[in-house]
């Protein structure tokens, strides 16, 4: 994939990037796991899990969109 970049001397800081999309190799997707325990112990409902989700935008740069944890308490009547 080749970008071109202008950069003006006064300021070599700032730069302007142009490119077109199919230039640049976008791999985007997200991909999540969650693991999780459920039982019952006489008329309540216990849950709990574990959810993270990781997330990239190229096929090189990976990161973790979110880790949650998770607990549920019922009262079956």
């Amino acid at each position: 994939a080749s970008v071109s970049a202008k950069v003006p001397e006064e300021d070599p800081i700032s730069f302007d990037t142009k490119f077109r999309p199919k230039e640049i190799d976008l791999a985007i997707y997200q991909a999540l796991a969650r693991f999780g325990i459920n039982f019952d112990l006489a008329v309540f409902n216990f849950d709990f899990n574990y959810s993270i989700s990781m997330n990239s935008a190229t096929s090189t740069s990976y990161r973790t969109g979110y880790h949650q944890l998770q607990l549920n308490v019922a009262y079956l009547f």
